[in-house]
């Protein structure tokens, strides 16, 4: 991220989508570096260019969630996709905000789902289909949305450990042990 910010931070480009483009990806750059100052000041820039960038806009649903207003992030999420329905972008913070600021899973899982409806490539919404299926104990079900997740992923580190989680919940500790093993091979590093 710091590399992103040295080699973009000064450039200026000719349009205005294409200023709030750099300038909304800057914007997230910083934000990762925990520069909420900087971070805010990119995203103030990406919307003064463009107030309709519909990146810029899910960025600035997704800071005003960051700073504890998750009612003014989802009307922000709504406006997006009042006008583009097919957002996956703010469906998924949508997700997130009903998930881990309004306690709601099944609300996030509808809106994790509807995203997955218009991008099954969508590997972030297919992450916390299966993350909430698992945290309900639905196994069979989490065994289905793995199966769909691996057309998109294959055999992934990810895909492996939560087809482990899977038999650890059955309590086939064989196969999770096995996955285990086989993840450790994989991922030495996890």
């Amino acid at each position: 991220y710091k590399k992103l910010i040295e080699d973009y931070a000064n450039t200026r480009l000719g349009t205005p989508a294409a200023v709030a483009d750099l300038d909304t990806s800057l914007a997230y750059a910083n934000a990762m570096l925990g520069q909420r100052d900087a971070a805010d000041a990119a995203l103030k820039a990406a919307l003064a260019a463009a107030p309709d960038f519909e990146p810029a806009v899910v960025a600035q649903a997704r800071f005003m969630a960051r700073a504890g207003d998750p009612d003014g992030a989802l009307a922000l999420a709504d406006k997006v996709l009042q006008r583009n329905p097919r957002s996956v972008e703010a469906l998924r913070l949508e997700g997130d905000i009903h998930m881990y600021m309004k306690s709601a899973p099944d609300v996030a899982l509808a809106d994790y789902r509807k995203a997955l409806e218009i991008d099954a490539n969508a590997t972030p919404a297919h992450l916390a289909v299966l993350s909430i299926l698992m945290s309900q104990n639905k196994a069979d079900e989490a065994e289905k949305q793995l199966a769909q997740m691996r057309k998109v992923t294959g055999n992934t580190p990810q895909a492996i450990y939560i087809e482990a989680l899977i038999a650890y919940a059955r309590k086939d500790t064989d196969k999770a042990h096995q996955l285990t093993e086989q993840l450790l091979k994989v991922a030495p590093e996890s």
